[in-house]
């Protein structure tokens, strides 16, 4: 009879591949990119438990997912009302926070905008999606790019709505205004604490000013903010938890 393979992979997989406990339950365990690696996998040609996959450096290569190999109509997540899928434009940061997987994948690679547009525009018709989640973890990384994505989204879709996720000081009026008059009502930003401290501490690179005038941005421009915290980083007492409250309280997220 058949026996199947279990693979593992993703952020958790990239940090304990080699301690004992994954290797116990997985036939194979994938660091970084998949696709390469499971294409060895499928061919027989790996030998080895872990792999170590090497980045793709240019994302245009590789083909859409295979929608038409998955139930569409059993996925129910919706983005304002509207029924939704989730596509991914660009992978990597290059920033190293301390409590993040992604920090692992130093380097930041992007899709073609037009290579975007066309994966958008296949789930626009062929599955009626209305609403994008944009997986990204730094959305607005090049200013250039995510105008020029931005653009060609506002000329593509009337009837759309979108989100997106990034950080503060990857935001400016420009950036804004380009994502609100695409339809891209939903800015996520990852704020983690309210103390200046904690975020020195967990390598955030950011000060809560910095992050308020990124606030401040998006509200200007008629954008919604979304924030991500996270109360128990190392060095969190009960004062400075209450001010992560407080501090989000006061953004009017």
């Amino acid at each position: 009879g058949y026996s199947g393979k279990i693979i593992g992979g993703g952020n958790h997989i990239t940090n304990i591949a080699y301690d004992s406990e994954p290797q116990k339950y997985f036939d194979f365990l994938v660091i970084g990119d998949g696709e390469l690696a499971l294409k060895e996998i499928l061919e027989n040609t790996s030998s080895n438990k872990v792999m170590k996959s090497k980045d793709i450096e240019n994302l245009d290569i590789l083909p859409f997912p295979d929608y038409e190999g998955v139930d569409m109509n059993r996925y129910g997540m919706t983005v304002e009302g509207k029924k939704g899928a989730l596509i991914v434009s660009s992978r990597g940061c290059v920033y190293s926070c301390a409590y993040c997987g992604s920090s692992k994948i130093r380097k930041i690679r992007q899709r073609n905008p037009i290579n975007v547009l066309e994966e958008m525009e296949l789930l626009y018709h062929k599955y009626g999606i209305r609403g994008f989640y944009f997986g990204d973890d730094i959305f607005t990384f090049n200013s250039k790019r995510t105008i020029e994505l931005c653009n060609l989204i506002k000329d593509n879709f009337s009837d759309i709505v979108y989100r997106i996720t990034t950080r503060s000081d990857l935001l400016t009026p420009e950036i804004c205004t380009a994502l609100k008059e695409s339809r891209g009502n939903i800015v996520c930003i990852g704020f983690e604490s309210g103390n200046n401290d904690i975020l020195k501490l967990i390598k955030k690179n950011e000060t809560t000013d910095i992050q308020r005038k990124g606030v401040e941005m998006c509200h200007d421009a008629g954008l919604k903010v979304k924030g991500f915290f996270i109360i128990g980083l190392p060095g969190e007492t009960r004062e400075t938890a209450l001010e992560t409250i407080q501090f989000a309280k006061s953004l009017n997220l």
